[in-house]
């Protein structure tokens, strides 16, 4: 437990001082934990040297457009598709199609859903890109400890054992609570406002509710492939957390998600 503490609290402190970066330093950096998390996903998967290659390439040419202002990024996409098509006719008799497009698959989804991180940043404000990590850090903390102290019936057994209903409520109350606060630290500290506006504390609210819902969800889709493949952790480059995946996994359903509800709210 001690350990699990101490890397949070490190991460913690990496992770301000990687949001006051410059914007191009910053896209490289969460390009680099995205390859780490594309590696963990693929010892996961064992497609071998080669497919791997073409996934990690696959996933410099989604990053690619986000050093360019996002200028660029369907034709990244179309470019990442036809790689792995060519990929499916080159290794056909050698592995099975249906590897290599789940191997794409992950591929473009763990990029293409990390990529909004580096988007909200170029587009709003960096209390934005603070906001995704706030939503997975309170609902984690929020379902953990409600687990721990109430948690009695079972969320999803077969997927994950531990997981209770009550955790899951837990995580839901916790972030909306912290939602609410960091709406009106938003409001009265950095927009100058005494009075928070009754819209603005709903929409966050919402926003905190739906996000840590989304959160879990993602957590589960991790847990289901750690599950089939019979595995613990994707990793352990963080001691008693596990790999990049095991942290990230709630946080690349929770970016896009940010990214779209930020943007009708400013609209």
């Amino acid at each position: 437990m001690l350990t699990r503490i101490l890397t949070a609290l490190i991460g913690i402190v990496v992770f301000f001082a990687v949001l006051a970066l410059p914007q191009q330093v910053f896209t490289l950096i969460v390009f680099a934990v995205t390859a780490v998390m594309l590696g963990e996903m693929y010892g996961v998967l064992k497609c071998g040297r080669l497919v791997d290659a073409v996934g990690f390439l696959s996933g410099a040419a989604v990053f690619v457009p986000m050093l360019l202002s996002g200028k660029g990024f369907g034709l990244a996409l179309a470019v990442v598709i036809m790689l792995y098509l060519f990929t499916i006719v080159f290794l056909h008799g050698k592995r099975n199609c249906k590897d290599v497009l789940a191997h794409g698959f992950v591929t473009l989804f763990l990029t293409f859903f990390m990529s909004y991180i580096v988007r909200i940043r170029l587009e709003f404000p960096t209390w934005a890109v603070l906001w995704v990590f706030i939503i997975a850090w309170f609902t984690d903390s929020g379902a953990y400890f409600a687990g721990v102290f109430l948690g009695k019936h079972k969320l999803v057994p077969h997927i994950s054992p531990k997981k209770t209903v009550e955790g899951a409520v837990g995580g839901v109350v916790l972030c909306v609570i912290a939602s609410a606060v960091y709406a009106y630290i938003l409001n009265v500290y950095a927009a100058g406002e005494k009075e928070i506006a009754v819209d603005l504390f709903v929409a966050f609210m919402l926003m905190g509710l739906v996000g840590s819902v989304l959160s879990q969800f993602g957590d589960l889709v991790a847990s289901c492939i750690k599950r089939d493949y019979e595995i613990k952790d994707y990793g352990s480059i963080l001691p008693g957390h596990g790999g990049l995946m095991d942290r990230f996994d709630s946080v690349v359903f929770i970016a896009p998600f940010v990214y779209y509800a930020i943007r009708l709210i400013v609209m």
